[in-house]
């Protein structure tokens, strides 16, 4: 028997009791789930740190805490609950259309984590301890309900050896391979693509340390003519949109963005920056579900401008993490083309 989780233990626990939910009207089709998830792999499979964030913003919790090392890793999401019964599902329910938001982005992190070469998964919620291992499925019931989502990941020796090479040439750098304060790959990218999630996001003690930068468009006139008088920021005009009710929302600036007697963060949809010296195109920063995606080129041919939007209501591929160009994409470059001056 391999030491490291196979697809096929995780999918063992479909049919595991628990496969039809409380009130007996859902059944999950097996057969239809396994066909369709052994198609399923991210990019990069530590990418699952990425779409366990997605699923705490969509189930609305208040904070993911992070916490890893060579040999494992801790997920707390507080504010959110996955019902017992789920459980045993999740690695199903990736494509499943009675699923939430949130328990596909779940199960999409599961499914990655064996691409790791993890040794165990364990999820506790609820009144249950799930654990998919190599050869099983087993779940324990709790003395006492829990009330938030904890996902653990035992690694195996050689996933060990990679995150020591990858802590060895990336922690501590302060450059752009790597963040400063990132001991492993699941850190690196929670710095870099969480920072904008509507929530709390702890990761080892450390919040999200990526800033937006900007390079401008390379002068000859102005390399020779810029001294010691530079401006404090690349930009001469910012402003922003708030997230309207039932969008999701991203938070920027949280320095800055807040209200009320508490200072609580403002959740926005659209936050512009009006370089001083713009290139003649724009950049899309767009944030899915609290995720930075990719940043792309846009709207060429005209002076531009730095858009982050959030595009949590368009269509991404298979993996959930790059956006789909089709019409909701379309309407979206013609509003932001609305901004420019």
């Amino acid at each position: 028997m391999s030491g490291n989780l196979s697809l096929d233990d995780l999918l063992q626990s479909l049919s595991h009791e628990g496969e039809r939910d409380s009130s007996g009207q859902f059944t999950l089709d097996i057969e239809k789930a396994v066909e369709k998830v052994r198609n399923f792999q991210l990019a990069d499979p530590y990418q699952y740190c990425l779409r366990w964030l997605q699923a705490a913003v969509v189930g609305q919790a208040r904070l993911l805490q992070w916490r890893s090392t060579p040999l494992s890793v801790s997920c707390l999401i507080e504010g959110m609950n996955l019902p017992s019964h789920r459980i045993a599902l999740l690695p199903g329910l990736l494509f499943e259309s009675g699923a939430s938001p949130a328990e596909r982005h779940l199960s999409a992190g599961l499914n990655a984590v064996i691409k790791t070469r993890a040794r165990a998964v364990h999820l506790t919620s609820g009144m249950l301890k799930g654990t998919w291992r190599p050869g099983g499925y087993q779940q324990v019931e709790l003395d006492k309900p829990f009330t938030s989502v904890h996902l653990e990941i035992e690694r195996s020796g050689g996933d060990i050896l990679s995150q020591l090479w990858h802590a060895a040439n990336h922690y501590h750098i302060g450059s752009r391979s790597g963040s400063p304060n990132a001991r492993d790959r699941e850190q690196s990218l929670l710095h870099s693509q969480g920072a904008c999630a509507p929530l709390e996001l702890d990761i080892q003690d450390f919040a999200p340390d990526w800033q937006l930068t900007y390079q401008e468009p390379f002068s000859l006139w102005r390399s020779l003519t810029t001294f010691s008088v530079l401006p404090e920021t690349p930009f001469r005009q910012e402003k922003w949109e708030p997230a309207q009710k039932g969008q999701i929302g991203f938070h920027y600036r949280r320095n800055i963005l807040r209200t009320g007697r508490k200072r609580e963060l403002i959740s926005i949809r659209l936050y512009i920056l009006y370089p001083r010296y713009p290139h003649q195109c724009s950049f899309l920063y767009p944030i899915k579900d609290g995720v930075l995606l990719p940043t792309m080129k846009i709207l060429e041919g005209r002076a531009g401008a730095i858009f982050l939007a959030d595009v949590s209501s368009l269509h991404t591929d298979l993996t959930g993490l790059t956006l789909v160009q089709d019409q909701l994409y379309q309407q979206l470059l013609k509003e932001l083309e609305g901004y420019l001056v």
